[in-house]
């Protein structure tokens, strides 16, 4: 189990700096691309879109371990929180075989996108759109095991299930 965390931490530390540079990336280039669009009209970047919106996914599918990590993803718990802390963790073991089986078809379904993308080209730069496409069972795969991860750490913790809570006016 402490192994398991031990991973899960420095996966995070790992994705926190991509999703990190891929952001910084995004934003380098669309400032670069609107400088250039407004002072210098012939001189426009023509792969300036496709790169920030490639780096947009990726940062996307890589940010939600993230957010599973640090256990901010929206939940709605108005009817687990009437139930004990050991009904409760029961519930969340339900929930995450659920949510697994969902993520384990999502990476099948990403491994299949990315072969019926392999022999195309992304539009506006020379990658293949299999590059983008694997942002899909890569992040997801990265989301099922944080998940299963948050799990384990709950079952086996003998502090009470905490979900952040913020109220909506």
């Amino acid at each position: 189990m402490k192994t398991l965390v031990k991973i899960s931490n420095k996966l995070d530390a790992v994705l926190r700096c991509i999703s990190a540079m891929l952001m910084v990336m995004f934003f380098v280039i669309m400032l670069l691309q609107v400088i250039l669009r407004n002072l210098f009209p012939a001189y426009t970047l023509s792969w300036a879109d496709g790169a920030c919106r490639y780096a947009f996914i990726w940062a996307t599918f890589l940010g939600a371990p993230l957010a599973t990590k640090s256990r901010s993803q929206i939940t709605i718990t108005f009817i687990i929180d009437r139930f004990g802390e050991k009904t409760k963790k029961i519930m969340n073991v339900v929930l995450t075989i659920l949510t697994s089986i969902v993520l384990i078809l999502l990476i099948i379904w990403g491994i299949r996108a990315i072969g019926v993308t392999a022999p195309q080209k992304a539009d506006a730069l020379p990658i293949s759109a299999a590059t983008i496409y694997a942002a899909i069972p890569v992040g997801i795969a990265l989301l099922l095991f944080q998940t299963v991860v948050c799990t384990l750490e709950d079952v086996f913790s003998k502090d009470e299930i905490v979900y952040e809570k913020e109220e909506i006016d």
